[in-house]
């Protein structure tokens, strides 16, 4: 019975347990990249290259740091800013999503009255060149 429960314990130690990376994952539209699981990712097992990134983006001017030599801590500043990019990016894609809606629910009758709009007007350079 005990070797039983020591090999319990042994496959129990080899089961993934969740990490803190699997608490930032966030539904995307569809056909939407989802940046907000992608940085969120990116926050919790790299902080300091987001840091460095993000601070190049919000200071482009400033010079680039060479190599470790200094040692960024990611800010409220920079998450607020990453945030509002993402919040950003997020309401054009359902900004697209609704557009994309509106234009399938047109009528599919649009190509042939534009047809017969041309037709009429065909017509009517016809009767003019004929007055």
């Amino acid at each position: 019975m005990a070797s039983t429960t020591n090999a319990q314990a042994r496959s129990d130690s080899t089961i993934p347990r969740p990490t803190h990376s699997d608490l930032v994952t966030y539904p995307a539209l569809p056909h939407a990249l989802p940046f907000r699981t992608i940085f969120g990712e990116y926050f919790v097992r790299r902080p300091r290259d987001l840091a460095k990134v993000t601070a190049r983006i919000l200071t482009p001017d400033a010079p680039a740091p060479v190599g470790n030599s200094e040692c960024h801590d990611f800010n409220r500043d920079q998450w607020a800013h990453l945030q509002q990019a993402i919040d950003n990016s997020e309401v054009a894609y359902r900004d697209l999503a609704a557009k994309k809606e509106t234009l399938a629910a047109l009528p599919v009758t649009l190509p042939a009255a534009a047809e017969k709009n041309q037709r009429q007007i065909n017509q009517l350079v016809r009767d003019i060149e004929l007055s």
